[in-house]
């Protein structure tokens, strides 16, 4: 998958900023999909990802990937004077995820799963999604 990424952000590399505008970022969603015999094939690159909270597994990922991804541009460019500006009272991280620290990629480790102790810790997020939620799933971003 991190090559079929590193591909495809190769070829259209000269388009993404071509007017080299300083401080500029955007989030890309990858559709992937796993065949028969565990191949795993690019299916789209979306520039416009739906962030819709439909599921309990998506009200687990979404609210860390876009924390994560403003860590990684605005607080990089505007960093914060507090650390605990953001955090809510009695935690030590904004968006929690059952078997990752808030100081790590945990994007990296759910995209290698080849190790046995990376598998144990993305089963439990998808243990923590098979809860109970209240997401009106019916919506669709289309």
């Amino acid at each position: 998958m991190k090559d079929m990424v590193k591909v495809s952000m190769e070829s259209v590399k000269r388009k993404l900023n071509a007017d080299y505008r300083k401080y500029c970022f955007e989030l890309f969603g990858y559709d992937f999909i796993i065949d028969e015999n565990f191949k795993t094939w690019l299916i789209e690159v979306n520039t416009n990802p739906c962030l819709e909270e439909s599921s309990r597994l998506l009200q687990i990922l979404l609210p860390r990937l876009i924390d994560d991804m403003l860590k990684l541009t605005v607080d990089a460019v505007f960093p914060r004077k507090r650390r605990d500006f953001w955090q809510r009272p009695g935690t030590d991280a904004v968006h929690k995820v059952s078997g990752y620290s808030d100081y790590e990629n945990m994007w990296e480790q759910i995209g290698d799963l080849s190790l046995p102790q990376r598998r144990g810790r993305a089963k439990l997020i998808f243990k923590d999604a098979e809860a109970p939620h209240s997401a009106n799933t019916s919506h669709n971003c289309g």
